[in-house]
């Protein structure tokens, strides 16, 4: 349902929760130290509002809402970084006094968006320095998981000088240049221009003109919104020779990570054999590279593979010792094009195809993940909903898998080896 340029509302009747739930998320492409400031407001907007400008205000709010939950944060999504606020209330079926928090709850997150709590022409001061330093001991920790850190920095060397390559959580060395006015400003320009899709997820929620309305009144505002951002319309094609790059950490255990570029994202009619080769190689406990690498040889500790859809990047990841480098490189390339060359056997392939299935079929119980689902599936600019999907996965053969894998090519492999990290001594 359209409220505006650029702004849907996603109405889904929902019986089996104790709860509504709104979901609100801002879409803008990713940019380099804007990245950082959008950030730095998700948390500013969990701080309060002008009616609730502090942090005791708005859980006094919170608890007398019948204990709602509520929470901001930003996230990646290919190419684009996206602000997400969500509110959690009881249904009006299970309060004591048959209230309906919902339109309360809709009205609080109009006023995170569009009356946050401010000092002057900018967020509070003391709130931004606080969540400056709170937003550089998180960005530490990822960090420290050498796991994430290790596709992260493969992420970033494959699409260098393109959106891709920036973390939604931002950079530490952006902090000190952002002030509050700049904050303030960038978020009510980005509320202005940038898309918005509203989920709300209730049991009053299909058909219910009513609640259209009050998102339409608390949510929507005035608005001047470009268009909805694309992806890139041809992304950068494999190097010649895929790079190779080492860089020595502290760690115990050497991250291989193989990063794979492929034509096919979101939306394309090959995505749904590229989600069944990805089964098939990698993505599961019975995947080719978990048999012929870990099983069978055991030359990883782990190993997986895993889909970026909306950038067109394939991440194979093992925990490796440095010496097996060489063979767990040359046989997951092996088993990809193997499966490129001859497709998945009929065994793997109804395997592949049924656990994609389940997976699909169990997002009605759970809601959160419907939601990213159907929103992914916006972003990539083709039908959100599950069952066109679960169609094409059914319809998908074996010559369509190994189209889908020889789609796939090698750009980089980053190795984070053990010993002396870069800024070490």
């Amino acid at each position: 349902m359209e409220l505006g340029e650029e702004v849907r509302l996603h109405l889904r009747r929902t019986e089996g929760f104790a709860t509504a739930r709104v979901d609100v998320f801002l879409c803008r492409p990713l940019r380099r130290r804007r990245h950082t400031a959008v950030a730095l407001i998700s948390r500013l907007l969990e701080r309060g509002t002008r009616q609730l400008p502090d942090l005791l205000h708005l859980n006094r709010f919170l608890d007398e809402l019948y204990g709602a939950s509520f929470a901001a944060s930003t996230g990646q999504l290919g190419p684009w970084q996206v602000l997400h606020l969500y509110i959690d209330v009881i249904e009006p079926r299970y309060t004591p006094d048959g209230g309906n928090p919902l339109p309360a709850a809709l009205a609080f997150l109009g006023d995170v968006l569009y009356q946050p709590a401010r000092q002057g022409d900018g967020f509070p001061p003391a709130s931004v320095a606080q969540e400056k330093a709170a937003l550089a001991q998180f960005i530490a920790a990822y960090h420290s998981d050498r796991t994430a850190w290790a596709v992260r920095r493969c992420t970033e060397e494959m699409c260098r000088g393109r959106p891709c390559a920036l973390a939604a959580y931002g950079d530490r060395r952006d902090l000190p240049l952002i002030g509050p006015r700049e904050l303030l400003e960038l978020h009510f320009d980005g509320l202005a221009r940038h898309p918005m899709d509203i989920y709300i997820s209730s049991g009053a929620a299909s058909g219910n003109d009513g609640i259209a309305g009050l998102a339409q009144h608390h949510l929507v505002g005035r608005r001047h919104p470009g268009s909805r951002p694309a992806a890139d319309a041809a992304p950068p094609l494999c190097p010649a020779v895929p790079r190779a790059i080492v860089e020595c950490q502290d760690v115990q255990q050497g991250r291989l990570v193989l990063g794979f570029r492929t034509p096919v994202r979101l939306g394309h009619a090959d995505f749904a054999p590229l989600v069944l080769a990805n089964m098939v190689l990698g993505g599961d406990a019975n995947s080719r590279l978990y048999r012929a690498i870990r099983e069978e040889r055991g030359l990883a500790y782990h190993v997986d593979s895993t889909l970026e859809p909306l950038a067109g990047l394939l991440h194979v990841e093992a925990g490796i010792e440095p010496g097996n480098l060489g063979e767990v490189r040359g046989r997951a390339v092996g088993e990809l094009q193997g499966l490129a060359a001859r497709g998945p056997r009929a065994a793997e392939l109804a395997r592949a195809r049924r656990l994609a299935l389940t997976r699909l079929a169990s997002l009605t119980d759970d809601r959160e993940g419907l939601t990213r689902f159907s929103y992914h599936r916006v972003l990539g600019q083709c039908d959100p909903t599950r069952r066109t999907l679960m169609a094409q996965l059914e319809s998908t053969a074996s010559v369509d898998v190994a189209r889908a894998a020889a789609s796939l090519c090698l750009d980089t492999a980053f190795f984070m080896a053990p010993g002396a990290s870069a800024g070490g001594s």
